[in-house]
């Protein structure tokens, strides 16, 4: 029957697959001075920045008179979480360290299915049953609302703290025929005509794909804004760059284009981060991807070189595949746009029984 309503053949070998538990995270802000020393969790890294953020304008007075800092806070959160903390070599007696952990709960036993060796979605026929049968939950005593089409949740509501109209899908109960023998569901996600995620062409495990708004639906008023606020960053980057270059450069990369831009290291010591680095697009949740087109040439070239490009290129075009780290790989981040394979600052166990 499950082949059947698969379109599937109905003799056609059928495999049994296990579905992991949905994995959760939450960010770890911890904040120290000569008298607190406070750890508090949150959902999201802008939601602990924002609680940091207000803590720093509070406090601005401290660092009035120092070099370079404005009488005011800025109004960004990363920006006057930056300029109150400074480098994290010279933070002394006052800092803070932001980093996101794996959620380890008392999960409900691990699911099982069936999976059509040679899966395909769903014909025009029950696509059209499906859209028909979705239910609408509205809000009750708690919770959002959302909508419902073959198990998968779809909250749409107003997010007071984010201050924002937010989406969210939810796939945990998703329906078995529209799971892909890798266990993932092709999505495709549309906002007016710019497709801003993609990957329903994978067809198999190992091929997936995830694009942003390409060249032909990028707005072209939006990508030449964007290479309008950042042409003075062409070559910024050919001398090297340290963690603090790699804020202040990112960080406008990142509010210019709505990509969000990391750098990674090899090692984070009592002196900062150092060894080989790679650029990244950090996708939700914790997901990156490799730097492609021309960035990196564009960040790094001599604007003297005929060979560095002259424009970045469409922001669409830096998208690269699917890397094979995840930020839950990495040991250390400052909160902004630089994180480590290594953090060497914290002894493990080997080292303090030595």
């Amino acid at each position: 029957m499950y082949a059947e309503y698969a379109g599937e053949d109905p003799d056609a070998p059928a495999a049994t697959a296990l579905v992991e538990p949905h994995r959760q995270r939450a960010w770890v802000l911890r904040r120290w001075d000569r008298r607190d020393d406070d750890l508090t969790l949150w959902a999201n890294e802008d939601s602990a920045l924002r609680d940091l953020g207000r803590h720093v304008r509070s406090n601005w007075a401290n660092i009035v008179g120092r070099d370079n800092v404005p009488d005011q806070p800025p109004t960004d959160d990363r920006e006057a979480v930056r300029l109150y903390y400074g480098p994290t070599q010279e933070r002394g007696d006052e800092g803070y360290g932001l980093y996101a952990e794996a959620i380890h709960t008392s999960a409900p036993p691990v699911r099982t299915r069936l999976v059509a060796q040679h899966w395909q979605f769903p014909g025009e026929e029950d696509c059209d049953r499906a859209n028909r049968s979705a239910v609408f939950h509205p809000v009750r005593a708690e919770g959002q609302p959302c909508i419902e089409v073959e198990g998968v949740l779809v909250f749409l509501y107003l997010d007071p703290d984010e201050e924002a109209v937010r989406v969210s899908i939810h796939l945990d109960t998703v329906a078995d025929r529209l799971i892909r023998p890798d266990d993932t569901v092709p999505l495709r996600v549309v906002c007016e005509s710019t497709v801003i995620f993609d990957d329903s062409d994978q067809s198999s495990a190992g091929r997936n794909h995830c694009s942003a708004p390409s060249e032909e639906t990028e707005p072209a008023a939006s990508h030449s804004r964007t290479l309008e606020v950042l042409a003075d960053l062409r070559g910024n980057m050919v001398k090297g760059y340290t963690s603090e270059t790699v804020n202040s450069v990112l960080g406008r990369i990142t509010s210019a284009s709505g990509y969000s831009l990391v750098c990674v290291w090899d090692y984070f010591d009592e002196f900062g981060t150092g060894g080989n680095s790679q650029f990244y697009i950090q996708q939700d949740p914790g997901q990156l991807r490799e730097l492609a087109g021309d960035l990196w040439t564009w960040l790094n070239g001599s604007p003297e070189d005929p060979n560095t490009p002259a424009s970045p290129g469409v922001p669409s075009s830096w998208l690269g595949r699917i890397a094979d780290i995840t930020t839950e790989d990495l040991r250390y981040t400052d909160g902004f746009h630089n994180y480590a394979r290594r953090n060497e600052t914290i002894q493990t166990d080997a080292e303090g029984d030595a």
